[in-house]
C-alpha cells in the first residue's frame, strides 16, 4: 500500500533524504497519448492525431508558451525555478 512506502524507504534506508522515481518519457508520453480519449478543443476538432503529429504539436505549443527556448541564449539555473518559468507553464496549460 501506498502509505507503507515512507516506512519502508526508512527502514531501508534511513539516511535518505530524497527519493526519486523517474519513468521513461517515450512510455509516459504514449501511455498519455492512449489515455485522451476525446480529441476536442480547438487543436483536433474531434480527430485523433498520430502519435508524432501529437508530440510535434506538443512541443510546437511548449515553444510558443515559453517552455521549450533556444538555451544557447537563455540561463538555463537563472530561469529554472523562476517566476518566468511558472508563468510559461501557466501559458502552455491556457494554449493545451
Amino acid at each position: 500500500s501506498g502509505r507503507m512506502v515512507p516506512a519502508r524507504i526508512l527502514c531501508v534506508a534511513p539516511w535518505a533524504k530524497f527519493l526519486a522515481i523517474l519513468r521513461n518519457p517515450i512510455d509516459r508520453a504514449l501511455s498519455h497519448y492512449n489515455f485522451v480519449k476525446v480529441w476536442t478543443g480547438k487543436r483536433y476538432d474531434g480527430v485523433r492525431p498520430s502519435f508524432v503529429q501529437y508530440v510535434k504539436d506538443d512541443i510546437q505549443l511548449l515553444k510558443k508558451a515559453g517552455v521549450l527556448r533556444d538555451w544557447t541564449s537563455t540561463d538555463f539555473v537563472k530561469f529554472a525555478g523562476s517566476p518566468e518559468e511558472f508563468r510559461s507553464w501557466e501559458n502552455y496549460l491556457r494554449l493545451a
